[in-house]
């Protein structure tokens, strides 16, 4: 990890440069837009090393709520099960991958078993392919895919 990392995490939005193309010709301004990262939920408890149980995309801002919150819905855990929730620190994770990977401790094991990925339901899908990922680093290689070559469209 780097040593400054504050300057690298994920807010609910961010500043981008756009173009607005209309009748009257271009006009070039700032813009926020949404923040969109994929978040890999890892789950431990006493006597197992973590293990990742989930990936989704989210806006960054509430990672523990979420990650705590499916695993609630999930039946993985109950009120009082929770011991701590927070940022991976594995030092092999990439730059990009510090702020979207969640560990969430439990005091003993869970209500029920997990599964890998969704827990056995639906409730992840996000449709866009990214759920199927079995770690935040697998979305990002996918992402970091071949730029468009060819006109853009109309």
């Amino acid at each position: 990890m780097t040593a400054d990392r504050s300057t690298r995490r994920p807010g609910p939005s961010v500043r981008v440069k756009v173009t607005e193309v209309d009748d009257g010709g271009e006009r070039r301004r700032e813009d926020r837009v949404a923040t969109e990262e994929p978040l890999e939920i890892r789950l431990v408890w006493p006597g197992v090393a973590a293990r990742r149980v989930w990936v989704t995309m989210r806006t960054p801002g509430h990672d523990f709520e979420l990650a705590t919150g499916y695993l609630r819905h999930e039946q993985v855990l109950a009120p009082g099960d929770l011991q701590r929730v927070a940022y991976c620190t594995d030092v092999d994770l990439a730059p990009e991958e510090e702020f979207n990977v969640v560990t969430v401790t439990l005091a003993a094991p869970p209500r029920r078993d997990p599964g890998h990925r969704h827990g056995g339901s639906s409730s992840g899908s996000s449709a866009c392919g990214v759920c199927g990922k079995d770690s935040v680093g697998e979305v990002l290689a996918a992402a970091a895919g071949r730029p468009r070559d060819g006109p853009l469209p109309p």
